[in-house]
């Protein structure tokens, strides 16, 4: 056997191993892109799962924003998501609720211009959550519309989950209006958020 024959059976495998590669890669793309067979996303990395709204357009990626992000969209007015952040700094860092409270609504306000902000306590399956309801103004095309937000805010540890429903409208009353018409839909998703 010559000298040269190895590095050429060598190069061959490891050309086959990436072809290999390759093709799992490719066929694991669509699957990260729509719920599984049981309609329950699972996402191994934040040890998290949530069950989108059966026929709704289902999303998970990764954003500038958030680490890991599930997503399922109705139609352009009405979608939800979950999404895992690093924790926010001076956000549920207190033992009593209306305090909490307080900081979620302090926030909103600050940092993603809220207006007419609610918040009561809540809970994700046995955990302690913030839920906020809020109006704002947002930007679609060349003008702005109404979003109202139904907003669920978590802290596990140095992470922030939270799992928002909105709706868009040319109205406040017109953005709830739509809400409205699909708070069964939002609320089992919202509801479905578990964690393992």
């Amino acid at each position: 056997m010559s000298p040269r024959a190895e590095p050429r059976r060598s190069g061959g495998r490891a050309r086959a191993l990436v072809a290999a590669f390759a093709a799992v890669l490719a066929l694991s793309i669509p699957a990260a892109c729509e719920p599984p067979a049981t309609g329950r996303y699972v996402n191994d990395e934040f040890d998290f799962s949530f069950m989108p709204p059966k026929d709704w357009k289902f999303t998970a990626s990764k954003t500038a924003d958030c680490l890991a992000r599930a997503e399922a969209i109705k139609d352009e007015n009405c979608k939800i998501y979950v999404c895992v952040a690093p924790r926010a700094e001076n956000l549920i860092t207190m033992r009593d609720d209306f305090l909490n409270c307080e900081q979620v609504k302090t926030f909103i306000r600050e940092q993603l211009k809220g207006q007419s902000v609610e918040c009561e306590p809540a809970h994700t399956w046995r955990l302690r959550a913030y839920q906020a309801k809020y109006l704002r103004m947002v930007r679609r095309g060349e003008g702005v519309v109404w979003q109202f937000v139904d907003q669920k805010y978590l802290i596990r540890g140095a992470l922030m989950f939270t799992i928002t429903a909105y709706t868009l409208g040319e109205s406040p009353e017109a953005a709830r209006e739509v809400y409205e018409q699909n708070i069964y839909f939002l609320s089992q998703a919202m509801n479905s958020l578990y964690f393992r």
